[in-house]
């Protein structure tokens, strides 16, 4: 019995990652119809087996995001170095720009509405 516990594991494992034949799936399948304490070792299998596989996944995107952190790190040292300027983010510059363009255009119809109103206000003082 400890035989066969010992094979459907590896059964288990084999279905999991793809790679089991036909027959084992059949196995596999007659295996899990027998109870329900059967299917709960295999739901149990397979959490663990797909968590395993989400952190393995997380640390190789993990591993990237860092190689890139480095890869910039080195390259602003070198600038640095070499008394660069620092490359400017182009979001950061049309930001600017357009923060720039906002106050000039809030300015302008301030200037334009007091403009307007002043010849109003003299009439008005005029009349009265």
């Amino acid at each position: 019995m400890k035989e066969e516990t010992h094979d459907i594991n590896e059964i288990i494992i084999r279905y999991l990652d793809g790679s089991a034949e036909l027959e084992e799936k059949r196995l596999l399948l007659r295996w899990l119809k027998q109870s329900d304490d059967n299917r709960d070792d295999f739901i149990a299998t397979r959490d663990l087996w797909l968590s395993c596989n989400v952190a393995a996944g997380n640390e190789l995107e993990i591993d990237i995001a860092l190689g890139k952190l480095k890869n910039r790190i080195l390259l602003e040292q070198g600038r640095m170095e070499r008394n660069l300027p620092a490359k400017r983010n182009t979001l950061s510059v049309v930001l600017r720009w357009t923060r720039i363009a906002a106050v000039l255009l809030l300015l302008l119809g301030i200037g334009y509405g007091i403009g307007r109103s002043i010849p109003l206000l003299m009439s008005s003082c005029k009349t009265n």
